[in-house]
């Protein structure tokens, strides 16, 4: 669905593929405008909010060149998103052929793997702080405060402040429920989450320890790769494993949650099994509960687990689509 330029002026976007030589946001915002071609929209009306380095990136056993991560938001929307407003993605041709990479991508989606910072020089990389959204939420905004301006995000804003040594990062995926023509279940989820912490090289010994917060259906993600992972036997799985401190659990549906909104939204759609999944008196929770609480690794991971005293706000299909 389209947006209008009040929509995408509270838009945040991520740029990635930018190349190691970009230290500040002001070399950020200039790259945008003059390197790449968004010469209709002065660097001074493109906010910059993060900058980060990139994980390592193996790829047939090969590790690739690192470049950086960037949250941005526009004042005034760019000619190349204004004319295509029905997109999530936008590529935009790297010029200067000595570059690492060749193009920088834009995007709104957030899918996969995004660091949010880098730890402050001088100070050591003690872990990795991976944060996991729930079921048709957005993997950055649904960190965000609801209503007012979309300039602030807690994991992005202050963790790493708080916890001195912390990289952040959070994991987008694709849980959308309307219109959906996928039949993934919880377990392909949680396989792909397990693929995209072994391509970007949680399995090295250079890797940190990884604690992790999971809301909502991010859970069930998170204990079903752990589970996945326990019962491998290769040393990649087990290395990955071992990396795994902890997590903060909130809001999840351990014993199944109230699915007639979801229900209402993806009526007899192919991905309907996966709102089953995690509804009451479901058989997957039941096998996952067990799996979990009789695994090897739960004496030695913590975990924290936290629950909501007031009804959340319910998923809800715009009748504008």
């Amino acid at each position: 669905m389209s947006r209008d330029n009040s929509d995408w002026s509270k838009t945040i976007f991520r740029a990635h593929g930018l190349p190691s030589s970009v230290k500040t946001f002001e070399d950020v915002a200039s790259l945008l405008v003059m390197g790449l071609g968004l010469g209709d929209c002065s660097k001074d009306y493109i906010r910059v909010y993060s900058l980060a380095t990139a994980q390592d990136f193996t790829q047939n056993f090969r590790q690739l060149p690192r470049s950086k991560t960037s949250t941005v938001m526009f004042v005034t929307i760019p000619s190349l998103i204004h004319d295509d407003p029905g997109k999530q993605e936008w590529r935009i041709p790297g010029n200067a052929p000595s570059r690492n990479v060749d193009d920088i991508i834009l995007d709104v989606h957030f899918i996969g793997m995004t660091p949010l910072n880098d730890v402050e020089a001088g100070r050591e990389h003690l872990f990795d702080c991976i944060a996991i959204s729930g079921l048709a939420s957005h993997p950055f905004g649904s960190w965000q405060p609801k209503g007012g301006p979309k300039t602030s995000m807690w994991i992005r804003d202050s963790l790493p402040k708080d916890l001195s040594g912390a990289r952040a990062i959070i994991y987008g995926y694709n849980t959308k429920l309307d219109d959906s023509r996928s039949f993934q279940s919880v377990s392909d989820i949680a396989l792909a989450f397990i693929s995209q912490l072994e391509t970007y090289s949680w399995t090295l010994s250079s890797a940190r320890p990884v604690y992790f917060l999971a809301h909502s259906f991010g859970g069930p993600v998170l204990r079903d790769a752990m589970v996945q992972l326990d019962q491998r036997a290769d040393e990649g799985s087990t290395c990955l494993l071992n990396l795994m401190r902890g997590a903060v659990i909130f809001g999840v549906p351990n014993v199944g949650m109230e699915q007639s909104y979801f229900r209402a939204i993806v009526k007899n759609n192919a991905n309907a099994g996966l709102v089953d999944d995690v509804g009451r008196d479901s058989n997957y929770l039941d096998r996952l509960n067990e799996s979990f609480s009789g695994a090897s690794f739960r004496n030695r991971l913590r975990f924290f687990w936290a629950y909501e005293t007031s009804n959340p706000p319910t998923v809800q299909v715009s009748s504008a689509q």
